[in-house]
């Protein structure tokens, strides 16, 4: 199993465990730390996935999510990953395009399995 998977987090730790957590699951991973360089991430990996963090500057999550769907021809799959857990907020995800939403704190089987079912 050798898909790109793009983590987009303005928090360097945050993206460090995911990316370990998904290297040794076999993935290969790329990082971005803001919305504009989540965009350009995703042209040059073309990845299967992004795990795209919903607060971050220059461009939010949402704002990522939208622009992808709108304008890429095949985007990837998206999963949210955020500290904001709100119904309210799960659900403006998913209108924005996201496949998934999850919330922060994660457990790493939690992610593992959504990452899973999303690229299955």
């Amino acid at each position: 199993m050798s898909h790109y998977i793009v983590i987009a987090d303005d928090d360097p730790v945050a993206r460090r465990v995911l990316r370990n957590v998904l290297e040794q699951n076999g993935f290969r991973v790329a990082e971005a730390s803001d919305g504009e360089e989540a965009l350009a991430v995703v042209r040059e990996y073309q990845p299967r996935l992004l795990v795209l963090d919903v607060c971050m500057p220059k461009l939010n999550g949402l704002q990522v999510c939208h622009r992808l769907r709108e304008v890429t021809s095949c985007p990837p799959r998206i999963m949210m990953l955020s500290a904001q857990s709100r119904l309210e907020d799960i659900r403006t995800g998913l209108v924005n395009g996201a496949d998934a939403y999850m919330t922060k704190p994660i457990r790493v089987e939690e992610i593992i399995r959504e990452v899973h079912a999303i690229l299955a």
